[in-house]
């Protein structure tokens, strides 16, 4: 299994202080007790799941351990027909001694892949459920309180814009980005607790969603790119006290999404609505 040590030599995210002990120490229960929870739920039976991927076969370029990995997978996906396997198109990460990619893979055939060809003795593989607190780019924290300590209020149409990369699977797919924005507004405060404390281990012992949810009126969405969809949050009417627990709920929410892959806060984003904005289905082809 990957340690969250690993994980930070391959993507910079906010676990390299979320998971951090009083004691300065790396939380890996914390780690594993998430890992092992995605693993053992069966509600993931129904929807492709995305996880990393890394192959440690020696002296191969990271084409060639994509195309060692896709062959693992291939005969689990032989026999579920449900979706087919589905690779990033860049490799995350790239060294003499492995190669790391992003991929979505249906449940059951994560598992088999997990259990059947990365845990033998002799196995050159990891698969590794990518968790909510993986998905948050480093610095996603402090800028939701730099953001939060702003007291300009100069412009009545300034927004916080949020960046979500989308997962393989997705983005070769159209998303219903109302259901999708709603999924992520309209959870109760216990769920909204929950998913900002999977994304956050640390910070969101200060934090509340009691009261500060988004809703989606004070949302619009964007597409940046193919592969990146942009919410842009409106923030004249937030709190100053409460504006960082509503944008990183919101935050939360996002990365507890299997079809998002990644998340950052862009940094200076002050904006003013002049994107195309998308309010049904979103062609991410």
């Amino acid at each position: 299994r990957m340690l969250p040590s690993e994980f930070n030599t391959i993507l910079t995210t906010e676990i390299s202080t979320e998971l951090l002990t009083v004691d300065g120490r790396e939380d890996v229960n914390k780690w594993r007790e998430s890992s092992l929870s995605h693993w053992g739920d069966p509600s993931y039976r129904g929807t492709p799941q995305l996880y990393l991927m890394c192959e440690y076969t020696p002296k191969r370029s990271g084409n060639m351990r994509r195309h060692i990995l896709e062959k693992k997978a291939a005969p689990y996906t032989r026999q579920n027909n449900e979706h087919k396997v589905a690779f990033g198109e860049t490799v995350l990460y790239n060294s003499d001694d492995k190669s790391c990619f992003a991929a979505s893979l249906p449940f059951s055939v994560a598992k088999k892949v997990a259990k059947k060809e990365c845990r033998r003795e002799d196995s050159l593989c990891i698969i590794q459920p990518l968790l909510p607190m993986m998905k948050l780019i480093a610095g996603t924290v402090e800028a939701a309180q730099k953001d939060s300590s702003e007291t300009d209020g100069s412009s009545t149409d300034s927004v916080i814009k949020v960046n979500a990369q989308i997962s393989p699977y997705a983005t070769s797919r159209s998303i219903n980005v109302k259901k999708f924005l709603l999924s992520v507004t309209q959870r109760s405060d216990q769920e909204c607790q929950r998913e900002l404390e999977e994304a956050l281990p640390m910070s969101s012992s200060r934090l509340s969603c009691s009261g500060n949810q988004i809703s989606a009126s004070g949302v619009e969405v964007a597409q940046s790119s193919p592969s990146v969809i942009s919410f842009l949050i409106e923030t004249k009417d937030m709190k100053p006290d409460t504006k960082q627990a509503n944008i990183l709920s919101f935050i939360s929410g996002l990365a507890a999404r299997p079809v998002v892959q990644s998340i950052e806060i862009e940094d200076g984003s002050l904006y003013y609505y002049d994107y195309a904005y998308y309010t049904d289905e979103m062609d991410l082809s």
